[in-house]
């Protein structure tokens, strides 16, 4: 069996001219990717890091983690506020051709036992997407020179967080047929992980109203940890040239339209196959000067003029293609 991982990262730089998150944690991610290598009888993994930092230094100190410790550095140049969707679509696009694709983010540390379990629950399960539950801890830094992935690290999970253990999914494994055909995730979701949810209830007819609860298609239980996500700051979309006010508002203005979309649009049952590997849609970008509803190539709507009713409107507009239900 042949796997390829694309994690999505893009590194800016703080006011302070620190980064926004520190490289280690790409670093220890690769790692424990790389771990899963007793196992790699069973399968071949090709581990891609999809890269829309847009500083030139930033990217040569990302390309060269990824040279040093085996994995494949793909530079996007994509102008997006972060938008999940959109770097795995277009990573996708660029990858080898595989058996199943597992998708991931930046500050998942990997038990060494994750890809294993997967294929084993792949054999029995008839979902289309499996998830892992991710354990939420306190702690900023794992150095996997000198530390080895174990329960231990249950000790450092955040009380708080341990009700996402089933809901905040950046982990998830799919056929790359199955990815293809449904079209891609969802490239509405900006600065916001809906797109977790929303391939979800295409691919496994994940229905709230019906009931359908996500672990019957997690593989992992919150006490049997296989994947670890590390502690960040808040805020960290700041940049030089912007206030942080401004940028807060933004996701705030983001979260809102996503989370209605989700639940007047998705969870309702009614889906579209879509086509976002090879319309070129619209979303949130950010240039030099300005952030703007639009694509690389046009501004359909300036900051000061989004709300929240006019993104939902142009979401529905990004929705190409012929409707399904359950």
């Amino acid at each position: 069996m042949k796997i390829a991982s694309i994690t999505p990262v893009k590194y800016f730089y703080k006011e302070n001219g620190k980064l926004f998150r520190d490289l280690d944690r790409l670093k220890s991610h690769i790692i424990s990717l790389k771990n899963q290598k007793d196992n790699f009888k069973k399968f071949s993994l090709d581990i891609y890091i999809a890269d829309s930092s847009q500083d030139i230094s930033i990217s040569s100190r990302i390309e060269k983690i990824c040279k040093n410790n085996g994995a494949k550095y793909l530079k996007q140049y994509i102008n997006d506020f972060f938008n999940r969707g959109l770097l795995i679509n277009d990573a996708f696009k660029r990858i080898a051709v595989c058996d199943e694709v597992l998708l991931l983010d930046l500050d998942l540390i990997l038990n060494e036992n994750l890809i294993n379990r997967f294929i084993f629950a792949r054999k029995i399960s008839n979902f289309k997407v499996l998830i892992c539950g991710i354990n939420f801890l306190s702690i900023f830094h794992i150095d996997l020179n000198n530390t080895n992935i174990d329960k231990n690290l249950l000790e450092y999970q955040i009380e708080s967080e341990k009700k996402r253990f089933y809901s905040a999914n950046g982990l998830q494994l799919i056929k790359y047929n199955t990815f293809k055909k449904f079209g891609g995730l969802d490239v509405n979701f900006n600065a916001y992980c809906g797109t977790d949810d929303e391939i979800l209830c295409r691919a496994n007819k994940y229905n709230v109203s019906k009931n359908i609860k996500r672990y019957n298609f997690c593989i992992n239980e919150p006490t049997d940890s296989l994947a670890y996500h590390l502690n960040h700051d808040i805020g960290t979309l700041s940049t030089n040239n912007k206030p942080k006010e401004s940028e807060d508002s933004l996701r705030a203005l983001l979260c809102q339209a996503n989370r209605e979309y989700l639940n007047k649009y998705i969870y309702r049952g009614k889906f579209r196959f879509q086509n976002n590997l090879k319309i070129d849609l619209n979303y949130v970008c950010r240039s030099a000067k300005s952030i703007y509803w639009g694509n690389k190539k046009s501004v359909l709507i300036k900051r000061e003029s989004m709300n929240k009713e006019q993104l939902i409107k142009e979401y529905l507009k990004n929705r190409r293609g012929s409707v399904w239900s359950f």
